[in-house]
Parts: C-alpha cells; structure tokens; sequence
C-alpha cells in the first residue's frame, strides 16, 4: 500500500515528475528480537523524549535493568538551582525507578569512546552482558538547514552519527538481541 505525501510535494528532474510517496511494511511480531525479563538494556537518550517512552516500555514490559545515558549530570550542588530540563530528567528516572526495575544513569557524551566504554565496562561488571541497545540520543534541529552553520549542523548530527559508530565499535564484539536506531522525521519535514 502506497501512501501519497499530502502536502502533494513534485520535483521535476530531467523530465520526470517525482511525487513524494511512502509504503507501509507490515511487521512480522514474531520476527523481532524478543525482550528477555530482567535483562539488561542500555538506553541513549533515555531520559529525552522518545528515549523514555522506549525505558519506560522495557521496565514495564521486561522489568529489565535500565542503563541509560544522557548529557545531562543529574547531580548538582546545594547552591545551584536546578533547571526545568533537570527537573523533568530526575522525575522521569524517579518514575522509572518506581516501576521497580533497576536504573543506573550516566553523564557520558555518546560520541566519546572512551566515555562509552567507561559506562559499559561497569554496567557489564554490575548487571551482566547487555542484550539490547536502543540508540535515541540526539539534539532537536529545528530550522531550515540551509540556515544553519557548520557548528549547528555539527551538535544535531554528532549524537547520531558518531555516536552510531561509537556504538558500533564498543558493541562489535559483543553479542546483542537487538540495536534499535531512533532517528526524527525532521528531514522529511
């Protein structure tokens, strides 16, 4: 089944006329990897958006041990104020730690190896082998691209791209169920 942008987008190109179409693909359920219960996922992104919408379904669904990583430290000083993004990232760990389900959080940079292997090397020592990987890291783009610099382009794309590739190398010798890439339909947009 072929569905038709709505927007009706046409690019004419050497004499052809292009229309922007996207197909659905049934999914098989039984083809994908199966969540083990009590396993251990990690989680980029994981207190961000669709990051936690992707932790919380683990917790509830496996009751798996959540490692999650993100940017931001959750740990401040007594003087500091907490920021709404703060705020909002220690009630999404809070609730997720509430489900009952064991959650450890890291402030790694994703596109950093050495960081990534630091935070895997101890929730491999603390949980066992990781089974899962969820990549959701990333910074809203916002914005026309052609508007942006070089360093705008830099902060979106780095958490996917190289992190992807941090990723791989960290993983490539381990043996996973399944590594889910997120990415954002801004492009499209």
């Amino acid at each position: 089944e072929c569905i038709l942008d709505t927007d009706i987008s046409v690019a004419l190109r050497h004499g052809y006329r292009w229309i922007r179409a996207f197909d659905r693909i049934p999914l098989d359920p039984d083809a994908g990897a199966k969540l083990r219960p009590g396993a251990t996922y990690l989680v980029t992104g994981g207190l961000g958006g669709l990051g936690f919408v992707l932790a919380r379904h683990l917790a509830q669904s496996a009751q798996a041990n959540l490692i999650l990583v993100g940017r931001t430290p959750l740990a401040f000083e007594p003087a500091e104020k907490p920021s709404r993004v703060h705020d909002l990232k220690r009630r999404r760990l809070e609730e997720l730690r509430s489900s009952g389900t064991q959650v450890d959080y890291y402030a790694a940079d994703v596109t950093d190896l050495d960081q990534i292997e630091k935070v895997i090397r101890q929730a491999e020592k603390d949980h066992g082998a990781i089974r899962g990987v969820i990549h959701a890291a990333g910074i809203p783009g916002g914005g026309v691209i052609q508007q942006r610099d070089l360093q705008d382009c830099a902060r979106v794309l780095d958490p996917k791209v190289l992190g992807t590739l941090v990723l791989e190398k960290v993983f490539q010798s381990r043996k996973l169920d399944f590594l889910l890439l997120c990415s954002s339909t801004s492009a499209l947009l």
